[in-house]
C-alpha cells in the first residue's frame, strides 16, 4: 500500500499573526516529514482579500473571510477545506498528533 501524501496550502498576508502562527506550525510539520507544504504570503491584507474574493468557491470553503485560508489535498487529488489558524491547529493535532491545542 502506498503512503498517502497530503499537501497543505496556507494562504494569507504576511503581517497577519494568524498566518504567521499557522505557517510556523506547517513548516515544523514539513520538516518532520508529516506533510508537503505550499505557503503563499500576500504582500498586504488588501491584496489577500482581493484574491480571496476573486477565488470564492462557496461549495468548497463556504463563507471563509479571514486570513489565513488553509486546505489540504491528498495524493488522490481530494481537497479538504480546513479553515483558519485555530482549525488548522485542531486538524494537525487530530490527524498527526502535531502541535498543541490550548
Amino acid at each position: 500500500m502506498e503512503n498517502e501524501t497530503t499537501k497543505v496550502y496556507v494562504y494569507g498576508y504576511g503581517t497577519c499573526n494568524f498566518y504567521r502562527v499557522a505557517s510556523k506550525l506547517a513548516q515544523d510539520a514539513k520538516k518532520k516529514g508529516l506533510i508537503e507544504l505550499e505557503l503563499r504570503r500576500f504582500i498586504d491584507s488588501a491584496t489577500y482579500f482581493t484574491w480571496l474574493k476573486e477565488n470564492k468557491k462557496p461549495e468548497f470553503h463556504g463563507d471563509h473571510e479571514t486570513s489565513p485560508m488553509i486546505w489540504a489535498e491528498s495524493t488522490d487529488s481530494k481537497k479538504e477545506f480546513i479553515g483558519g489558524c485555530l482549525e488548522f491547529h485542531t486538524y494537525m493535532k487530530e490527524k498527526y498528533n502535531h502541535g498543541t491545542l490550548e
